[in-house]
């Protein structure tokens, strides 16, 4: 059995005056300031006195649920690792073969004493950057299938359920230039043909980088919106000049043209700034995480003059949740925004949903609902985690994981790269756990794979979690695809071609497979 450290403790009220000294903040307060007073170490501030927090382990909950704190928040009690499950009396145990103190994976048998080591078989797809050929090889690393196509793409593609292609294309005249530049959107045959197109190409927005087909059968795309210098400053910026925040929108390819954007979000409708009280969104950063600080970045490089602020790199979508995840590059963080703001009876009312601050599941509209990285992003105590990052991607249901989000982080400075696996805390009703004047959960990542040598992309890579827990990793500027096992043994290796930003892993019986 193998618990998950305990960083988040459960609390209860204790509404008494024991503990808090007579300090006031003014003369310097070590812990938590309350009203007036300094708590102790451990406790917490609420309704005017100190809270003392008993533990899960003294509550006999070790994983699993969250809990009303008693201090006017939650507390989330851990979770359990990989092939582990929380039983009804709060203790992780292996859903399937313990070895070595590791749980194995369903078949997968002791070999002494660790897990029996094995690549999840399949084919794995990909397409080197800003080329036309896209492959798909075996286990032995065979080309068993490749398309050809006229435009160039090459950030990500996807195997839809019918055989199809989807896949990003640079659009021919191109007014916006920046990095993984696309402005189409392209559903190709097995023999490469294009059997339908969507162009979002302007002098003012721009898709690029990453695409997710989604279950309904609609993609969501990333893009690029111009916004000019004076509307910059106008929304509280202290650079003056042109301005390129992201957003994404969703199309539905059995749409007329013309009517394909079903739903729409927009960095721009969700910003706070402290630099300019006579501008348009001034609040106190550090009050309103659910916002993104415009000034972020604001001197970084990018497109437009450095106008390529948050430079999203990539999106993942999850149903069971009805959220997306969005990874940033130029401010090391991920975001998390709320979906079900969408409307396909009426796009329109959605869309003006997800510009608001309420609705949707989440009562919230398209604010920020979770994110991690950089608590400093938001004025949270903490460090920042990631230097560079790609590729935050849910990992899928009945997966080992399943919920939590995987992110590749480059480690650009560092020149060490790594997978991180994150599970955000959230309470009893599905809301992600922010006590007040402390970052994000969780602590520390429930798993992650370095080798502390080799293992080093600058940019670009990604990864996937696997039925069988492994997970399958694109070191991206030297071409390197691997399969590792969670103890972090390679299993599978391919040596591609160019780069190669995004790889995908397809079951044999995945549906889409046949006609090959």
């Amino acid at each position: 059995m193998k618990n998950m450290p305990l960083f988040i403790t459960i609390m209860v009220l204790l509404m008494i005056g024991f503990g808090c000294s007579s300090t006031t903040p003014d003369a310097g307060c070590d812990y938590v300031e309350c009203d007036g007073l300094c708590c102790a170490a451990g406790q917490e501030c609420f309704s005017g006195s100190c809270c003392t927090p008993l533990t899960c382990q003294e509550l006999d909950k070790l994983c699993g649920d969250s809990w009303d704190n008693q201090c006017g928040s939650t507390a989330n009690c851990g979770s359990c690792a990989a092939f582990e499950t929380c039983s009804s009396e709060g203790e992780c145990s292996c859903q399937y073969e313990s070895c070595g103190g590791n749980c194995c994976g369903e078949g997968i048998a002791c070999d002494g004493d660790k897990c029996a080591a094995s690549a999840f078989d399949g084919y794995t797809l990909f397409n080197p950057v800003m080329q036309t050929n896209t492959y798909l090889i075996d286990m032995q690393g065979n080309t068993v299938h490749s398309w050809t196509n006229l435009a160039r793409g090459g950030y990500s593609v996807y195997l839809l359920e019918d055989g199809y292609l989807m896949r990003p294309g640079e659009a021919q005249n191109i007014q916006l230039r920046g990095g993984a530049a696309a402005g189409l959107l392209q559903k190709i045959d097995a023999s490469g043909n294009v059997v339908w197109e969507f162009e979002y190409n302007s002098a003012t927005y721009l898709t690029h980088h990453d695409i997710e087909p989604m279950p309904n059968g609609n993609v969501l795309l990333i893009a690029w919106e111009v916004k000019s210098a004076a509307e910059a400053v106008a929304a509280g910026r202290s650079k003056n000049a042109e301005f390129w925040p992201d957003h994404l929108i969703e199309v539905d390819p059995t749409r007329a043209p013309g009517q394909e954007i079903v739903w729409e979000w927009h960095v721009f409708d969700h910003l706070v700034q402290d630099y300019d009280d006579s501008k348009a969104n001034y609040a106190e950063v550090a009050k309103h995480p659910e916002l993104i600080d415009v000034n972020l970045g604001a001197d970084s490089g990018g497109p437009g003059m450095g106008g390529d602020w948050l430079h999203i790199n990539g999106v993942s979508y999850n149903p069971e949740l009805d959220q997306i995840a969005i990874s940033s590059h130029f401010v090391d963080e991920f975001f998390v925004i709320d979906h079900s703001t969408a409307d396909y009876d009426n796009p329109a009312a959605g869309i003006a949903l997800a510009a608001g601050h309420t609705g949707g599941q989440a009562g919230k509209g398209g604010d920020i609902l979770y994110r991690w990285g950089s608590p400093v992003n938001y004025g949270a105590p903490g460090d920042t985690v990631f230097d560079v990052i790609h590729c935050a991607a849910w990992i899928p249901a009945g997966y080992p994981g399943e919920g939590n989000i995987l992110v590749y982080n480059n480690g650009e400075h560092q020149r060490q790269s790594e997978i991180v696996e994150l599970t955000p805390p959230r309470d009893l009703n599905g809301d992600y756990i922010l006590g007040t004047g402390s970052a994000f959960g969780p602590q520390s990542p429930t798993w992650r794979y370095f080798d502390g040598s080799d293992f080093y992309s600058a940019h670009l890579g990604s990864n996937q979690r696997l039925p069988n827990g492994n997970t399958l990793i694109s070191e991206s500027t030297s071409a390197y695809l691997f399969e590792v096992t969670q103890s972090g043994e390679i299993v599978w290796e391919y040596q591609g071609p160019g780069e190669i930003a995004r790889s995908l892993r397809y079951a044999p019986d995945y549906p889409g497979l046949p006609d090959f």
